[in-house]
């Protein structure tokens, strides 16, 4: 369910946001980027409050430091879409308020799935879909359901090497 509440969630608020926004100048430019930082922190709040993603972003962050990638977002933020200022703001605040929304009822979510969804459907808002690049998303997707039943399997291989052990 996260994911699909992350896309609808992205859409209508970056469709809102560029409605309220129409007639902005230049100027509204710079606080949309102040707001895009506050966001970040925001989202990394939700992050901490669902407990799901802590351990890889500890892994990513040692992979980072240790040279072994030289990126962390790049495939959210560039490749399924390439994001603006507005776009980032409409995403974090949706990946935000999904994840926040899932933490307080106790629902562990995947924040990876609610923001790179979250950004899709930034994409869909800003251009009807047809700047999504699909084969990105696709690749996601397949990540994402191999993940599933290959955690479940290893869950099951490792139990019954413990049942054994002990």
């Amino acid at each position: 369910v996260s994911p699909v509440l992350g896309l609808v969630v992205g859409l209508l608020l970056l469709r809102l946001l560029l409605a309220s926004l129409r007639r902005a100048t230049r100027r509204i430019s710079d606080p949309v980027g102040k707001a895009g930082w506050v966001l970040a922190a925001g989202i990394s709040f939700s992050h901490g409050t669902n407990d799901a993603q802590k351990t890889m972003g500890v892994i990513a962050a040692m992979l980072l430091a240790e040279g072994r990638i030289s990126t962390i977002v790049r495939t959210l933020g560039r490749r399924i879409f390439p994001l603006r200022p507005i776009d980032s703001v409409a995403s974090q605040s949706a990946s935000t308020a999904v994840i926040l929304g899932a933490s307080l009822i106790g629902a562990p979510v995947s924040t990876t799935h609610v923001v790179a969804s979250s950004v899709i459907g930034v994409g869909g808002a800003r251009h009807r879909w047809h700047h999504v690049r699909w084969e990105v998303v696709e690749e996601i997707a397949v990540a994402w359901l191999v993940t599933i039943p290959a955690a479940g399997l290893l869950a099951a291989a490792l139990f019954v090497l413990w049942r054994w052990v002990s």
